[in-house]
This record gives C-alpha cells, structure tokens and sequence, in this order.
C-alpha cells in the first residue's frame, strides 16, 4: 500500500487562503454550509485535506478562480510537492 504523503504547510496555507476569501465577502461558516453543505472549521484550521472537486466548489462560491485563489495563498514552498 502506497503511504500517502499530508503537506502540512500546504493544508495550512489553503485553509487560511480560503478563510481569507470567505471572510472578505462577509460569509459565515454557517452560510458556506447552508449553501454547499462543505464543513469548513477543519478545512480553515488545517485540520483536514482539501479534494478538488470541494476546493473548486468554494471558489465558485467565493466568486474567485483557481488561479486566484493560488496567486493569493502565502508563500508556500512548491518544492515540498514532490512525491516522495
């Protein structure tokens, strides 16, 4: 079985990037809930990994591309990303 790799730093910088994004259009955790049925407190604390297909549906909710929702993550070091 192929032990699967958790970037901390990563999760972390994700989290805090889509609390930032939340925030600044005045959304609850409650509303994101209400809205897409996604529990954010673990997601925004770094507590727990992100898929996809769930980080693509909040940034549609947020109104912001994948594209943004990168370029506006702080520095987190890409080179961690390699499969180990």
């Amino acid at each position: 079985m192929i032990k699967r790799h958790r970037n901390e730093k990563l999760i972390r910088a994700a989290g805090m990037r889509l609390r930032e994004l939340r925030e600044a259009r005045g959304l609850s955790q409650e509303k994101v809930l209400f809205e897409t049925n996604i529990h954010l407190s673990n997601i925004e604390n770094g507590r727990q990994d992100i898929t996809i297909a769930t980080l693509v549906e909040l940034c549609s909710t947020y109104d912001t591309s994948l594209e943004d929702f990168f370029k506006g993550m702080k520095s987190v070091s890409y080179t961690h990303l390699r499969a180990h």
